[in-house]
């Protein structure tokens, strides 16, 4: 696997209907996940978007990580924004929510209204089908996602995560829960070890 949408890809393939992420009212099941990453990665790159660093609006809310996922798989790095901090230099689209209050967009900047399950609001959204669509290769040495920190001096500082990084930390902590439940769980000799997936 070569990026973290493989991992949903090869997650949803193997669990479509459990529940991939939940804010408490609402779920996304990985298929519905996927679903909705998918949608999203097809209309931004119907719109040339590619390489860039997308702001995310953060709420807390399941659809959110559908849109992160989004701008994964069509080759992007997202940039999870906080509501209370202006938008970082170098930011040029932004995503949001519908029902949201919003309203830090910087001057030349392009805001993107999604719905509850993080699909975009607008009649020119592709047609093209979320599992038939075209993704483009993601490598391990892509920018997942950049994460501003106000630094030592104040000025806010970006620092780049992999999709590399983020799927060595994802395995070391599936092989640690692994270790976990197998040293602590009751078993007879022919018991399997358990399998997780992420």
């Amino acid at each position: 696997m070569k990026s973290v949408i493989d991992y949903l890809d090869a997650t949803s393939a193997a669990y479509p209907d459990a529940v991939a992420v939940s804010d408490g009212t609402h779920e996304l099941t990985f298929s519905a996940l996927r679903r909705a990453a998918r949608g999203l990665a097809s209309y931004l790159a119907a719109r040339g978007v590619h390489g860039e660093a997308i702001g995310v609006y953060a709420q807390r809310r399941a659809a959110v990580i559908a849109a992160m996922l989004g701008c994964a798989a069509s080759g992007n790095a997202y940039v999870p924004l906080n509501p209370d901090a202006p938008v970082e230099a170098g930011v040029r689209l932004i995503l949001g929510f519908a029902d949201g209050e919003y309203d830090g967009a910087a001057e030349g900047s392009i805001y993107i209204r999604l719905d509850g399950n993080g699909s975009p609001l607008s009649a020119a959204a592709p047609d093209t089908a979320p599992d038939t669509a075209a993704v483009v290769d993601i490598s391990p040495a892509d920018t997942l996602y950049i994460i501003y920190t106000s630094g030592s001096t104040g000025e806010p500082k970006g620092i780049r995560k992999s999709h590399g990084a983020v799927m060595d930390f994802i395995e070391a902590y599936v092989t640690e829960l692994t270790r976990r439940s197998w040293a602590t769980r009751p078993r007879s000799a022919s018991t399997p070890r358990p399998r997780i997936s992420i």
